[in-house]
């Protein structure tokens, strides 16, 4: 079914909402349907918009739903699926590129920012590591490994090789909880422990492990009072 009766005309009126107010003055259900209009040209997506924000609660939440949870929605076929999940990773990219962070020089007061923006719209776990060369200029931000909703690979090897490939002195860590809970594991600390040491064979300096839940961070060195220096010589 197109757009006849009374929906003759509803998408240029949309589209000229978005042209004249932009999102701001647009409620959620009426954004999801301008963003379907560009996967499903003909059918009316008034009804899909609202069965998504039903199935899902709200629209950062049908933005970090899974492809396959998406097509489960009457309405939504593969190309829908996966314009919506895209944009929590434009999103991300976005942030990531407006940031430009390579030779920028991290410090306490844009650690958070910079790291938060690895994370953003992020539902699974993953790890990342920033190499720092001399006066914390950053050299490069990465992810390592991506794993499940609770955990993720962590490999000492990589970490080393892109430290003595960059010539890093110092590397920094981060991870995130996608539960939310905005506290180091026992796992965490021992991982963190490990690649201590292993970083202190080639003298490279572990600067700290951030942990990021829902947009907020927290830092073994700051917040948890870890002693990287003594870590690297005992257990923790």
């Amino acid at each position: 079914m197109g757009d006849g009766g009374i929906h003759k005309g509803h998408r240029q009126r949309l589209r000229q909402k978005y042209k004249n107010s932009g999102l701001d003055s647009m409620p959620e259900h009426e954004i999801l349907e301008l963003l379907l209009f560009y996967a499903i040209p003909q059918s009316n997506t008034n009804n899909t918009a609202h069965r998504l924000l039903a199935r899902f609660g709200t629209l950062a939440n049908v933005f970090e739903a899974s492809i396959e949870s998406l097509m489960q929605v009457e309405g939504v076929g593969e190309v829908a699926a996966c314009l919506i999940s895209m944009q929590s990773d434009l999103c991300r990219q976005y942030f990531k590129s407006k940031q430009n962070i390579v030779n920028e020089t991290l410090s306490a007061e844009n650690m958070g920012k910079i790291v938060c923006a690895m994370f953003y719209g992020v539902t699974v776990e993953q790890f990342h590591i920033i190499c720092l060369g001399s006066g914390n200029r950053i050299l490069a931000a990465e992810m390592l490994s991506q794993g499940s909703k609770s955990s993720a690979p962590v490999y000492t090897r990589e970490i080393i090789s892109r430290a003595l490939n960059l010539g890093a002195s110092r590397v920094l860590l981060a991870h995130n909880h996608p539960n939310g809970v905005l506290t180091p594991s026992q796992e965490d600390r021992d991982v963190t422990a490990m690649i201590c040491r292993a970083l202190a064979y080639i003298d490279v300096e572990l600067y700290d492990h951030i942990i990021v839940a829902h947009n907020q961070y927290c830092s073994m060195r700051h917040d948890f009072h870890v002693d990287f220096k003594k870590l690297k010589n005992k257990d923790y």
